[in-house]
């Protein structure tokens, strides 16, 4: 049993923490002794509706509209609603920055490793939605991923949420019916798919799947296959340009 602090961070840290402002903000706002994380919760629990609109303000959320009404349905747990008249897009939310700080650092097992800014986040996730326009792909229409936990499955998300777009994944190591399964229900019009991926320190292809997985999902309009075990010269097949197309 460990009975003394292993860490505790700097006097500075405390003091820089996205944390220690927001409750800065609380105390100043509400004129309340709130002063550490456990009077935070106390207030979030009995004050739910200032604590939220205080969350929605302090991280400066980006919306069309926040809407009058904050919480909903407060009787119980599984009917709360917070904002039920918000519009707003997450994808705008998370990209707003540019700048060139590192945004994702991305390791696959040990074969792959990648770094992206927040710039280069951005410029990606553009280019690929502006590809989706050009494609026909309109708001609430589906597009679905077949993809390891990788950059180019972030930035299909955002590209697709940046449009309005429906975006549902699954996990490369799905069998042919279990893609099958799950991405006919949706009638996707555009598929991503990894040519394979990276498990215990073996090398996974996918490739030999696509062909039953395009056949069984007449609704698909385009497939991007993202080259991840192999370069993109190695590809062979129906590709071409882009994240392969």
């Amino acid at each position: 049993m460990v009975n003394q602090i292993l860490w505790r961070p700097s006097e500075e840290a405390i003091k820089a923490a996205n944390l220690t402002r927001f409750i800065a903000n609380i105390r100043q706002e509400y004129d309340l002794p709130i002063h550490n994380f456990k009077n935070l919760y106390q207030f979030s629990t009995e004050n739910p509706e200032k604590f939220w609109k205080a969350v929605w303000s302090f991280c400066h959320v980006m919306a069309k509209t926040q809407g009058d009404r904050i919480l909903i349905g407060a009787e119980t747990f599984e009917t709360a609603k917070f904002f039920p008249d918000a519009q707003l897009n997450f994808a705008e939310n998370l990209l707003r920055r540019r700048d060139e700080a590192i945004a994702l650092t991305f390791y696959g097992e040990n074969k792959v490793y990648r770094q992206l800014t927040f710039q280069e986040l951005y410029l990606e996730t553009a280019k690929l939605a502006c590809t989706f326009k050009e494609w026909g792909i309109e708001p609430g229409d589906r597009v679905a991923g077949y993809l390891p936990n990788m950059p180019q499955t972030i930035i299909a998300m955002l590209a697709a949420a940046s449009i309005g777009a429906v975006w549902s994944s699954c996990s490369p190591d799905f069998g042919i019916q279990g893609v099958v399964d799950r991405f006919s229900q949706i009638t996707p019009k555009v598929f991503l798919m990894a040519d394979g991926y990276f498990y215990g320190g073996k090398t996974f292809s996918c490739l030999d799947r696509l062909s039953a997985i395009r056949s069984q999902l007449p609704s698909l309009k385009k497939v991007i296959l993202i080259p991840y075990i192999s370069s993109l010269q190695d590809l062979k097949g129906p590709f071409d340009n882009g994240m392969t197309s």
